[in-house]
């Protein structure tokens, strides 16, 4: 009990300065989760086009509306002036469309459409790539007697189209979701570091060390006590994230809101037996703030919290898994995207964990027994 009421009475004496910390990653969080919501709808580079039709048909009309969601379609003087636009980037492709393309698509001929593309222009090669998906999956459904031959273009389009909005929803939800939790992580290594710097370095001083070395307690229970007082401390921290997600994002968050508050309880246990650890080789609180400012910001870049770990090079992958960051990331996105939730599955994402806190509690408990036998 000695040791809880020191600690929540070094916490009432600094409260002022821990609210406004709080208040400051509040504040950051909020603004970067508004930003991240704030993106409505799902858009992306479209081709700009000039299309020739050679007759108007039922069926070119069909494939002009597919094509639609494609392309921004940009009308030309004719012809000949298509070369001239694609020499100067004013439009990335050209496509002319034959009376007969359609009977030709059903032969199986290789040249359906006549395409010019610029050189320069990726969105086109893109362009390309999805019509004739188009054209293959419009030769499936009719062989899969899914369609008629008369309807296969339409039906074929809103299939693609329904599909194709449906995965980008999904996708755009799924990234809300890992960055919100990605960053969380940050702001919970850095709001636990900090509390463990004042609490921690202030119970140091000369006279709470007597105090506390004159009383039954030894120093591997205290410790004990002390990381209990800091985990409460920091379940609290993941409750005020949670709550900010939940004001952001209550519509994607609810159906797995245990999972991902699971999730971050481990990482924030994890992390009071991590900065209790660090903070033992230190005996000034001056050195220890620099770790604590500069740690959450480099395991940020190199755990996936700010980039996606698809975008980091192997050896950041390997450097990262000396930090328990990183396996919280991977079980943020595995909750994100699994349609079941396997805990099996998710336990072998995130045991590494158990694994540090036993690694940090017993580290800190040999090293402090060293430090309080050497200066007796």
């Amino acid at each position: 009990m000695q040791v809880c009421r020191l600690f929540f009475k070094i916490t009432k004496k600094n409260i002022g300065f821990i609210i406004l910390y709080l208040c400051i990653f509040s504040v950051m969080t909020v603004l970067m989760f508004t930003n991240i919501n704030g993106s409505e709808g799902y858009t992306e580079d479209k081709a700009v086009a000039y299309i020739e039709v050679e007759e108007n048909t039922a069926d070119s009309s069909e494939l002009i509306s597919f094509l639609n969601y494609y392309v921004e379609r940009k009308d030309l003087a004719g012809a000949d002036a298509v070369d001239d636009a694609l020499f100067w980037n004013d439009i990335d492709v050209y496509i002319k469309i034959p009376k007969d393309f359609y009977e030709q698509l059903l032969e199986d001929k290789l040249e359906i459409l006549v395409i010019k593309t610029s050189p320069d222009s990726l969105s086109s090669y893109s362009l390309m790539t999805t019509i004739q998906s188009y054209f293959n999956q419009v030769k499936e459904n009719i062989r899969l007697k899914l369609c008629s031959e008369e309807n296969a273009l339409s039906y074929t389009k809103e299939k693609i189209i329904n599909t194709s909005l449906e995965i980008n929803l999904i996708e755009k939800n799924n990234n809300l979701l890992n960055s919100m939790f990605n960053l969380g992580i940050y702001v919970i290594c850095s709001l636990i570091l900090m509390l463990v710097g004042i609490i921690s370095f202030e119970m140091r001083t000369r006279d709470l060390a007597r105090r506390l070395n004159i009383s039954p307690v030894s120093t591997g229970k205290r410790n004990i006590v002390l990381a209990l007082c800091y985990c409460g401390m920091s379940i609290l921290i993941v409750g005020l994230i949670t709550l900010i997600g939940i004001i952001l994002f209550s519509d994607i968050l609810f159906p797995k809101l245990g999972y991902f508050i699971l999730n971050m309880s481990i990482f924030a246990i994890t992390m009071v037996f991590m900065a209790l650890f660090i903070s033992s080789f230190f005996k000034s609180a001056i050195a220890f703030n620099c770790v604590a400012v500069i740690l959450p910001l480099a395991a940020a870049f190199i755990c996936g919290s700010f980039v996606d770990l698809s975008f980091m090079p192997d050896y950041t992958q390997i450097l990262g898994h000396i930090l328990p960051n990183i396996y919280i990331v991977k079980a943020n996105a595995y909750i994100n995207t699994c349609s079941s939730f396997n805990f099996m599955e998710y336990l072998k994402i995130v045991w590494p964990c158990f694994l540090f806190i036993a690694i940090f509690l017993v580290g800190n408990i040999l090293i402090s027994n060293f430090f309080a036998k050497s200066e007796n």
